[in-house]
């Protein structure tokens, strides 16, 4: 969600605490009796993203937040002689996944940024701004290679832009006895033999993205690098720490470890590097983290509004403040929270991944299922701290797999603790048989047919009330015979069953409560064609409005019929034979992503399920 328009009225100044415009729009410029009034001071005006206004020092900033594509739209420019019309950016691509079979970890996505925390010569030079669009994209991080009983090096992650500025995704890990893949940092070197690291964009120099990776053979193999230090043994390199989304600031674009002990992916909205897989059982290493753009502006010298808690991004819209948490995180009160305080919130788990049909060139598989959908309003009162946990979207599957489930997103309210169950995955060409159970189950898969999870939501009832405590959820769609996988069920509706060799529609999501529907919040994703159906995420319009979440995946299609579509809330696409590719859910809307079909590789794999969002809101 996001904060209003930055421009500063005399009607909101009284109301929202812009002490200092106040003064300046009720009182002429120049102080002389005679001098007559003129028109208010202004800040830059912009929409785009989750936009956050928080105070540092004496200035007030606002940040747009990026973890999917859209556009920074500055619509007009500040006349206020002590606010200056330039950003501070931060762009972080894709990290890579790590290297499976002795293999090396991922470097991470490329940083650029000119943020003052970046220590010179890296820091990158001032970027004023016109009033225009500027476009974003966000990469997605590498995916891990499927290699059981092999040896193959990691992905690369793709690109994140912002208007001229392009970071390189993170290099995929080596493998045994092959270097790392250069990319924004370097992926680290196979374990097995004699290897290089993967080099890093423009190192070394002032416009380098980061560090390249370790070399092998090294006693725990050798880490990816990162954006603030090359790859270690086992340790990948170290990320760098930036106060950018809120005044605290997070580490990004951190190097993946090598082939040594557990493997994890890459955290999402980081540009982290997977960590490289040691042996030859499992089947894949870790994926790379996705990447994210963010662009804050000083909006004003005084303190914009007045939160009464820490945590998530902080926006006011509509006379509500708004935390909207799209990573885990705290919810704490500060002094001034009142007794017995309504709070309004939505929570949303990780979609499930849509599933593979990689092998079986007949059949198609399901779509991933969205999260349940939880909306309601509860007083509590302070102080009062607790923890906020985002769930992340299922992996889509590979190689004939189900898709991966999502995770649960959980927040303890101190009147009782609320968890969305993340979506099912998508059924696969393989076994399982059956698709994944969740808040929604994913699409059944094709040829030979079957079933459906089960759905652990309540039909939603078509209003947006108070839900129930399981939340809203639907089942996924059955399969058939004749190649096209099922839709996965949405929050709003059930998946629909494949038909005549088209892949089955993803069921539609819900749309948000009115108090979070800000206008400022610009579209978060371009949504293929066909666009009115797709719907998707926060501000983008869906087919019976806009501010949709929680839509089904679609289900994969053997046939070259129309890619079947995902459901409004920000659910993936269905692959098609022979050149329609599936795609993953948008983030932060709890989707599930589309299936794969029987084809060609990366097509027969599913889409990546969303990852879950937390909106909050009270009084301001």
């Amino acid at each position: 969600m996001g904060a209003r328009s930055s421009k500063i009225t005399s009607q909101n100044n009284r109301s929202d605490g812009h002490l200092l415009e106040y003064f300046r729009n009720t009182f002429v410029r120049g102080g002389g009796a005679n001098s007559g009034p003129t028109a208010p001071f202004t800040g830059l005006t912009a929409t785009g993203g989750v936009i956050s206004d928080y105070t540092s020092g004496p200035a007030v900033y606002r940040t747009h937040i990026f973890t999917s594509s859209g556009t920074f739209d500055v619509t007009a420019l500040a006349n206020d002689p002590n606010i200056p019309n330039n950003v501070d950016y931060l762009v972080v691509a894709g990290g890579g996944s790590g290297g499976h079979g002795y293999g090396g970890g991922g470097g991470a996505g490329g940083l650029l940024s000119n943020h003052p925390n970046i220590p010179a010569p890296l820091r990158q030079s001032a970027f004023p701004v016109t009033a225009s669009p500027y476009t974003v994209t966000v990469g997605a991080g590498g995916a891990a290679p499927h290699a059981p009983g092999g040896s193959v090096n990691g992905n690369n992650g793709t690109p994140s832009v912002f208007g001229p500025i392009t970071s390189t995704g993170g290099g995929g890990g080596g493998s045994f006895t092959t270097p790392g893949n250069p990319g924004g940092s370097g992926g680290g070197g196979g374990n097995g033999g004699p290897t290089s690291g993967g080099a890093a964009t423009n190192y070394p120099g002032p416009t380098q993205q980061g560090y390249p990776g370790a070399a092998g053979p090294t006693g725990n193999g050798p880490g990816g690098g990162g954006a603030g230090g090359a790859g270690g043994s086992p340790a990948g390199g170290p990320g760098s720490p930036i106060a950018i989304e809120t005044s605290s600031a997070k580490t990004y674009a951190a190097g993946g470890k090598s082939g040594a002990g557990p493997t994890t992916n890459g955290t999402y909205a980081t540009g982290n590097g997977g960590d490289g897989y040691d042996g030859y059982t499992l089947p894949t290493s870790g994926n790379g983290g996705s990447g994210i753009v963010v662009v804050r502006y000083q909006i004003a010298t005084v303190q914009t509004g007045t939160a009464k808690a820490t945590g998530g991004a902080i926006s006011y819209y509509d006379g509500k403040t708004i935390h909207t948490f799209t990573s885990s995180g705290t919810f704490a009160s500060l002094p001034n929270w009142s007794a017995s305080t309504s709070v309004e919130y939505v929570i949303i788990g990780g979609g499930g991944g849509g599933g593979s049909a990689a092998s079986n060139n007949n059949s198609a598989a399901g779509g991933g299922g969205a999260a349940a959908y939880h909306t309601n309003s509860t007083p509590f009162s302070g102080p009062f701290s607790f923890p906020v946990s985002v769930g992340s979207g299922g992996a889509k599957g590979l190689n004939d797999s189900r898709g991966y489930d999502g995770t649960d997103t959980t927040v303890a309210f101190p009147t009782g603790t609320i968890t969305s169950d993340a979506g099912g995955g998508g059924g696969g060409a393989g076994s399982p048989t059956t698709s994944g159970s969740g808040g929604s189950s994913g699409g059944a898969r094709s040829e030979p047919p079957a079933a459906a999870g089960t759905a652990t939501g309540a039909p939603f009832p078509g209003t947006i009330g108070t839900t129930p405590p399981a939340g809203w959820g639907h089942s996924g769609g059955s399969g058939g015979t004749n190649g096209g996988g099922a839709g996965g069920g949405g929050a709003g509706a059930s998946g629909s069953n494949q038909s005549a060799g088209t892949g089955g529609a993803g069921g539609n999501g819900v749309q948000v409560p009115s108090t979070f529907r800000n206008p400022a919040v610009a579209p978060s994703g371009a949504a293929p064609t066909p666009a009115p159906l797709r719907g998707g995420g926060l501000g983008t319009p869906g087919p019976a409005g806009s501010y949709y979440i929680a839509g089904g995946g679609a289900g994969g299609t053997d046939s070259p019929a129309p890619q079947g579509v995902g459901g409004a809330g920000g659910g993936g696409m269905g692959g098609n034979d022979p050149t329609g590719t599936n795609t993953n859910a948008l983030e932060n809307t709890g989707s599930g992503g589309g299936g794969g079909y029987g084809h060609t590789s990366p097509d027969e794999y599913g889409g990546n399920g969303g990852s879950g969002i937390v909106l909050i809101a009270y009084p301001t």
